[in-house]
């Protein structure tokens, strides 16, 4: 659903903080995802519906058709909103649909195919990895000279790394579930870990890479090793192989 003049339909008469401030707590705001408070839900017994918003922009997904059109109404009735019926692409991100095999997924094909005709490469040949086991990168990579560092200009590199992270974010957020909401909380969750070791209420131990699902997300591996991760987590190269 869009909400037509998003910034013009509330009328503010309080105080609005764009995120919230540090020690503050509101009762209340059990609905709210506490990783994301862009995301709701809304349990009615077995049913339940969630409403992702971003920016203008609202995605609807419920158990019950029911719960979904009631929610619609509820929403129309308080915003002029526009129903733009069942998604098919969300922040360039394509929703794949199966009912028939109760499939759902997420396709980056449009996105990364469009990431490659930005920077010309639309015609290069695909890589078994990102990353080999083994490859290393130096200050001998680097342009020696005034020539090259002038061809190295011509390069957007830092465009390039911030379409591929986006992508890659985007596909390994639920499998790699990190939020990061400042140092200062960083270290308070590791010194509570810290505790936990030292109290014996939790054990520390070392993970093989063929069991380490998350590996592929922090170091370069085998191609074996590499697929076989990515293709654990539910991550395939196209939705045509489950036909």
């Amino acid at each position: 659903m869009d909400v037509k003049t998003a910034f013009l339909n509330g009328d503010l008469s309080e105080e609005v903080y764009m995120s919230q401030p540090e020690g503050f707590k509101e009762n209340g705001k059990e609905n709210m995802n506490k990783f994301d408070q862009c995301v709701y839900m809304k349990v009615n017994g077995s049913k339940y519906i969630f409403m992702v918003l971003y920016i203008d922009d609202i995605l609807l997904a419920s158990s019950d058709v029911n719960l979904l059109n009631d929610t619609k109404r509820i929403l129309s009735a308080n915003f002029n909103m526009k129903d733009l019926g069942e998604a098919s692409f969300v922040l360039g991100i394509e929703i794949y649909r199966d009912r028939s095999r109760n499939l759902l997924g997420l396709s980056q094909r449009a996105y990364i195919n469009c990431v490659l005709k930005r920077f010309n490469m639309q015609m290069c040949k695909a890589g078994d990895v990102p990353i080999v086991k083994g490859d290393k990168l130096s200050n001998e990579q680097c342009p020696k000279n005034d020539l090259e560092k002038d061809v190295m200009k011509t390069i957007p590199y830092a465009s390039a790394i911030g379409s591929l992270m986006y992508a890659q974010v985007f596909v390994f957020y639920s499998k790699n579930n990190k939020i990061s909401t400042g140092s200062k909380h960083m270290e308070i969750k590791y010194l509570t870990i810290k505790d936990l070791v030292n109290k014996g209420d939790i054990v520390i131990e070392h993970i093989r890479t063929e069991s380490m699902l998350a590996d592929p997300l922090t170091k370069g591996l085998k191609p074996i090793a590499f697929k076989e991760h990515v293709m654990n987590m539910g991550v395939i190269k196209s939705f045509d192989s489950l036909v």
